[in-house]
C-alpha cells in the first residue's frame, strides 16, 4: 500500500520504540518552530507548550539553536 504521507507508513517505524518515535517527532517540530520564530516564547506559543518546556526539551533532545543575528 502506498501512503500519501510517508510518515503514515507504519513500516518506517519498524524496530523503533514508541519513545524514539515521539522524540523524533518532537525534535522535528521544535527545530522547525525555532527556525521560524524569534524566541522560545513564540516557539512555545506555536506548539502549545510553555517556553520552559521548550528550553527543557531542546536540552534533552540535543537540539542546536541557530546563531542569533549579529553573532
Amino acid at each position: 500500500m502506498k501512503f500519501a504521507n510517508p510518515l503514515d507508513d507504519p513500516d518506517i517505524y519498524e524496530g523503533l520504540s514508541l519513545q524514539a518515535v515521539r522524540d523524533r517527532a518532537e525534535k522535528a517540530a521544535i527545530s522547525g518552530a525555532i527556525s521560524r520564530q524569534l524566541d522560545f516564547s513564540a516557539v512555545g506559543a506555536e506548539l502549545g507548550v510553555s517556553r520552559w518546556t521548550i528550553h527543557r526539551r531542546v536540552e534533552q533532545l540535543g537540539i542546536q539553536r541557530p546563531p542569533r543575528k549579529g553573532q
